[in-house]
């Protein structure tokens, strides 16, 4: 696991992390009444709005895990990349964690069972980093958009904007020297 040091949170993540868990806590309001004239397919019509949400909110959780296990081995076998990346750790932590109080399914059966490896050059584990965060803000965006709840699909977007911030400012990956 990654060994850093606590830091202490600054004003700006607190009152981020505060903005999303109120948008959380709202979110089991009904403030988007559905569309009487929508049709419902597939089998997520058969769901309630809030097991719809509460469904899209595991599935962000557990997406959310494994890049942070994926983040957790490159910064681990990299030390060089442990600072780099030490802020998309707390960054999903902190997601995990707003998700998780959500009551969003934590089944473990669903986690990854292998543990995860980082490539063996620094170069490598970056780009593969910045592809599956990449793909992560993309899922969340998507689910955002999907989200019943007006208020739950502000969360969702409100955590693909930060994972896209963070990629932002991530160091780019060098290219072997040959």
């Amino acid at each position: 696991m990654l060994d850093s040091p606590r830091h202490p949170v600054s004003r700006r993540t607190a009152l981020a992390v505060g903005t999303v868990a109120a948008a959380t806590a709202l979110a089991g309001c009904e403030l988007d009444p559905p569309e009487d004239d929508a049709p419902g397919k597939g089998p997520d019509a058969l769901l309630s709005d809030e097991e719809h949400d509460t469904d899209l909110a595991g599935k962000a959780a557990r997406s959310i895990s494994t890049t942070l296990n994926e983040v957790r081995a490159a910064a681990n076998r990299h030390v060089g990349l442990a600072q780099a990346l030490a802020g998309l750790v707390a960054m999903h932590e902190a997601h995990h964690a707003l998700l998780a109080d959500s009551g969003a399914d934590q089944d473990p059966s669903t986690s990854p069972s292998a543990p995860v490896t980082a490539p063996p050059s620094s170069g490598e584990a970056l780009s593969r980093v910045t592809t599956s965060e990449r793909k992560l803000a993309q899922r969340l965006e998507d689910w955002a958009v999907n989200a019943r709840s007006g208020q739950f699909a502000r969360v969702l977007a409100s955590m693909a904007a930060s994972v896209a911030q963070h990629v932002s400012v991530l160091p780019k990956a060098k290219e072997p020297a040959g």
